[in-house]
């Protein structure tokens, strides 16, 4: 905690990133927007994937309800890059996806995130270093 404090009082933005990404594999930012047609939600799905060393983008679609959202997750896994398939939920500032990722297998992760539910395919790419 001390090291993440002084990290934000010396503006260093990596380092404060290094210091959260050592207790966890990987921090997961997301974002999604459907286009509402026709009574179904097929949208766009895409973020980064942070890790220790570099980083992971990836983009996508699938179902998307409501109109959009974001989250941000955390797991105890390694990131796997690839297509990967998963089922999004939030609500109550919460969020969770459980999914499938060729190559590695099954997958959850939990964070904050906003309403609303998704069932997407994406593929992830990288890693790319800092």
């Amino acid at each position: 905690m001390a090291a993440g404090l002084n990290a934000i009082s010396n503006g260093n933005a990596g380092e404060l990133l290094s210091t959260f990404l050592a207790d966890t594999s990987y921090v997961d930012l997301n974002f999604s927007y459907s286009l509402g047609a026709k009574g179904y939600y097929l949208g766009a799905t895409g973020g980064i994937q942070f890790t220790n060393s570099g980083y992971y983008p990836y983009a996508g679609g699938g179902f998307i309800y409501p109109a959009g959202g974001g989250s941000a997750v955390t797991i105890g896994s390694d990131v796997t890059h690839g297509l990967q398939f998963g089922l999004q939920v939030g609500a109550g500032g919460l969020s969770a996806q459980g999914g499938y990722a060729l190559g590695s297998g099954s997958f959850l992760e939990g964070g904050v995130g906003s309403f609303g539910a998704a069932f997407t395919g994406y593929y992830v790419f990288g890693p790319f270093n800092y």
